[in-house]
């Protein structure tokens, strides 16, 4: 029985199932299972807990270094499912959480074999599997691609690691040539329509919750369940605001957070703004990795969003939250920022979770980018599906009915999408 530390350098934030390493990852993770050899890993970053899901799930032992017994109380909630798995055993660690640097080279230090899965040249990883091999210890390499995300194996082999062959893996030899031979294929980002030239905007009668792709697990989604889906079947979509979007109407539910709002208070953002308006104010904020607005979303008239709970946000200086009536600081928006002017974005907000079965149906919008994706939606939800290319239309009579807002019979077009992003990039689910 081998102890194997698989390794990966620095991921994109958000993978999909079918990206290369992932689909190596969980392959090499179940084969060691497979074999009875035990998986020595840490927690936290993506392609640690990957392994480690999929070495559980396939009923194999794993090892977990570098975790204290805080630690591993801190994690106990969003771990469920794995930390307290039969098969795993936590190894000793001292008082003080070790560093990145100290987990991982605790991890090579506890095992008898590393296995480098994709390393950069010159990063963390690639610098770990030379320390192993100057202290005598097995290092295998998969095989390298064309692309920098796997330099770093290249020039391992050259200094005499050992490749991973397809045949040593007996029967999922087919799959690990498969996986080897991955390229990512990217869904296109999708974006607000923008209107030609002199095209008068119309009246846009809804407050939106705009969703947004979500980097890790989705609001009320455990890291296990997170992972699971992850090591599933490919899906190019995955955890984008599609796909959040898609799970919103599922759940019937839009949860609140109190991410980015003054006071902490757990809010559902939603905007007033107009979708041309938005295509304006869409970009991408790279101080938090992800674009302000994309243009998929659910909503609500605005005729009857004070009735149902939503309220618009108060703009103002920092020092007017103070002054507000405590039942109402948890609309505060300061109107201007280090970086942007909010007040653009005619923000409005629910305090805590909104119920969508609880709303009227034919006071409810599902907004997508496209004619196409609102032909999709429709077999998802009940509620009626917009797609922003055919705004302005004529609504259906029968709007209240569900089916595609602007559809063909209504002499516009149908359309539809999904997608999670928050408004204003603030309070809800993704």
């Amino acid at each position: 029985m081998r102890r194997v530390a698989l390794f990966n350098s620095r991921k994109p934030r958000r993978p999909t199932p079918g990206d290369r390493w992932v689909r190596l990852t969980t392959l090499l993770a179940r084969h060691l299972a497979a074999s009875g050899d035990v998986l020595v890993t840490g927690l936290g970053p993506l392609h640690y807990d990957l392994a480690l899901h999929c070495a559980l799930a396939a009923g194999g032992p794993a090892e977990v270094v570098g975790l204290t017994a805080a630690g591993a109380r801190a994690a106990a909630g969003r771990y469920r499912g794995l930390l307290d798995a039969p098969r795993l055993r936590l190894l000793p660690a001292g008082p003080e959480p070790p560093t990145p640097t100290e987990r991982d080279r605790a991890v090579a230090e506890a095992a008898d074999e590393v296995l480098v899965v994709e390393a950069r040249a010159g990063g963390a990883v690639e610098r770990l599997a030379w320390e192993a091999l100057l202290r005598g210890r097995p290092v295998l390499v998969c095989p390298a691609d064309d692309t920098a995300g796997t330099a770093g194996n290249r020039r391992l082999l050259a200094a005499g690691a050992e490749e991973l062959w397809s045949e040593g893996l007996g029967a999922e030899a087919a799959a690990f040539r498969a996986a080897c031979a991955v390229r990512r294929t990217a869904v296109p980002a999708p974006t607000f329509p923008v209107p030609p030239a002199g095209t008068a905007a119309g009246d846009w009668p809804w407050v939106v919750h705009f969703t947004r792709a979500c980097a890790g697990e989705f609001p009320g989604e455990t890291r296990a369940e997170h992972l699971a889906a992850l090591a599933g079947a490919d899906d190019p979509r995955f955890h984008d605001a599609r796909r959040a979007l898609e799970r919103i109407l599922g759940e019937g539910r839009i949860r609140s957070a109190g991410r980015l709002i003054r006071g902490g208070h757990a809010v559902v953002s939603f905007t007033a703004a107009h979708p041309h308006d938005l295509a304006r104010l869409a970009r991408w904020a790279r101080h938090l990795g992800r674009m302000t607005f994309e243009p998929y979303g659910v909503g609500v008239r605005r005729a009857a969003a004070t009735r149902l709970g939503l309220r618009p946000a108060v703009y103002g200086p920092p020092g007017l939250q103070a002054a507000l009536p405590e039942g109402e600081r948890y609309l505060f928006q300061v109107r201007r920022g280090r970086r942007d002017e909010w007040a653009p974005e005619r923000e409005w907000r629910a305090r805590g979770d909104v119920e969508l079965r609880r709303w009227p149906a034919d006071e409810v919008v599902v907004v997508v980018p496209t004619r196409v994706e609102a032909a999709e939606l429709r077999s998802v939800t009940s509620f009626p599906v917009l797609a922003l290319e055919a705004w302005p239309a004529q609504l259906p009579a029968d709007s209240s009915a569900g089916g595609v807002v602007g559809s063909a019979s209504a002499g516009g077009s149908s359309g539809a999408g999904t997608g999670v992003w928050a408004a204003g990039a603030r309070g809800g689910s993704p």
